[in-house]
This record gives structure tokens, sequence and C-alpha cells, in this order.
């Protein structure tokens, strides 16, 4: 039975940044590790927040929304696929 090494906030924190400048897939970089794909999720979460991202609706043509992530403004037509949406402001933010 093999047992789980438990990282201090530190190390977690440490491995979180270095993901980050890697510029490699989160599920890439943690197979490199040796650690679950699900655990560097949770510790990105857990040191960087997901940030609120303002939705207004805007008066155009037809239905739309736009969506303001930081400097980054997204016109986003009615009918657009919700998840693909949530992938797209994740990825902004």
């Amino acid at each position: 039975m093999s047992k789980r090494k438990r990282r201090s906030a530190a190390e977690r924190r440490a491995m979180v940044e270095s993901w980050r400048k890697s510029g490699k897939s989160r599920s890439g970089f943690a197979r490199e590790l040796g650690v679950s794909p699900n655990s560097l999720r949770r510790w990105i979460r857990e040191f960087d927040p997901p940030a609120f991202v303002e939705v207004v609706t805007r008066k155009a043509p037809g239905p739309a929304f736009l969506v303001r992530a930081g400097a980054a403004e997204i016109v986003v037509p009615a009918g657009f696929d919700g998840p693909e949406l949530r992938r797209l402001v994740e990825a902004l933010c």
C-alpha cells in the first residue's frame, strides 16, 4: 500500500508557480511531478482563486452579451454554448 505525501502550503504554492512558468498543460505537468491532475487543480484554485468576471447585456442587432474579463471584451451571441463560454472565460482569467 502506498502512502501519499502530504505537501506543505509552501510546496504546493511552489508547484503551482512552476506550472505557470512551464507553459505545459496542467495534466502533463502533474504527471511529471507524480501528482494527480486533480490535486494540482485544487492547489491552483487554493493559491489563485478565479477572478470575478463582469457580464453585462449589450444592445446589438439580435440578443447578445458582452463579457468583460480584465481588459478583454467578448461579444457572446444568444445561443452560444454555455460550457464553451465557461472554458473561454476561465482561459482569460
